[in-house]
């Protein structure tokens, strides 16, 4: 989930370019292929080898393009609670989604026409849609939480504010979050 973050995050990313575009998106449709193959086989060595690539790429991608919101609650949710990386990323990647979804919506279209998920007549917002519940279902069948169960919710107003440090003037992300709606997405993916 940390490989197809990177790849989102690229491609959402206002640093995008030719280049990074290209290994995003490679990184996308190999993850969308095969991470479901590895999470029911994890001895299927063609998908796992796929895997390989995509990270690759995926690391490729981030690397020129840069991070994003996803990057930074996790890291501050890792922090506070101990949350694994990848957990915290495929935690809080939806919601994120959810929120960039009006400033990326055409961005989110060509990631889910990647995926698999194209179909005649649809908009890019229902695409777009799509892509971001697709990632839901992922989660759900990899028995990934939809939110955090340890927190504190005298911690979010902090895990905001240090969100927002991080990603403030260094991650070129499509649409700005300030410190209210920080707070309100952390109360969102946080259990209570």
């Amino acid at each position: 989930m940390d490989a197809l973050t990177h790849a989102i995050e690229a491609y959402i990313s206002i640093n995008a370019s030719q280049e990074t575009d290209a290994y995003a998106l490679a990184a996308t449709r190999l993850i969308m292929q095969n991470l479901p193959k590895v999470m029911v086989d994890g001895a299927d060595l063609v998908a796992r080898q796929s895997m390989a690539q995509a990270s690759d790429y995926a690391g490729l991608a981030i690397t020129k393009a840069s991070l994003g919101y996803v990057h930074a609650i996790s890291h501050n949710l890792g922090g506070y609670y101990g949350t694994l990386h990848g957990i915290g990323n495929a935690i809080v990647l939806p919601y994120v989604l959810e929120y960039s979804k009006g400033a990326a919506t055409l961005r989110l279209t060509e990631l889910a026409e990647v995926s698999g998920l194209k179909l005649a007549n649809e908009s890019d917002e229902a695409l777009a849609e799509a892509f971001i519940y697709r990632i839901k279902s992922m989660l759900g069948s990899f028995d990934i939480p939809s939110q955090l169960d340890a927190r504190r919710v005298e911690d979010i107003p902090s895990i905001a504010k240090r969100a927002l440090k991080e990603a403030h003037y260094n991650y070129p992300v499509p649409r700005y979050l300030d410190h209210k709606g920080c707070e309100a997405l952390l109360t969102q993916m946080l259990a209570n």
